[in-house]
């Protein structure tokens, strides 16, 4: 997926968002379905929550609060479990050895990789992180 195509689905998904509309929100959901796939849709609307994460914790607040009416579309947890697999990876980190996804834990290989571990995600994108998995150490386990 190019990010310059999801980014008029993104605008769009973070102005409809902001007004914090029950129904402007399902009105968005048809909309995005109509855009290139059911992935762009998921994208648009998770990308929306890492932007108010950091940009409007009001609006990011409303949405916890709401967060069945981008169901199914957007499941949360999943997709933050996505972000954070492909996050590690691009960073360099290995599946099941530097790191492994548990159901609501994030399990971590040792010291060294926790302090790299911020490294890898914006401020919003650790802020959800954080809100959705308990992070460990998988020495610790």
């Amino acid at each position: 997926m190019n990010p310059n195509d999801l980014q008029p689905f993104l605008d769009v998904a973070i102005s409809v968002l902001e007004r914090r509309d029950v129904i402007a929100a399902e009105k968005l959901k048809d909309f995005l379905m109509a855009s290139p796939g059911p992935t762009y849709t998921e994208q648009a609307l998770g990308l929306a929550v890492v932007y108010f994460v950091e940009n409007d914790p009001s609006v990011f607040d409303w949405i916890l609060s709401n967060q069945d009416i981008l169901s199914p579309e957007l499941d949360l947890k999943s997709f933050i479990r996505k972000m954070i697999y492909q996050r590690l990876v691009s960073c360099g980190w290995i599946d099941g050895e530097n790191f492994v996804i548990e159901s609501d834990r994030l399990l971590i290989a040792g010291p060294e990789f926790m302090t790299k571990f911020d490294c890898c995600f914006s401020k919003g994108e650790m802020t959800l992180v954080k809100l959705s998995f308990h992070i460990d150490s998988l020495s610790s386990t």
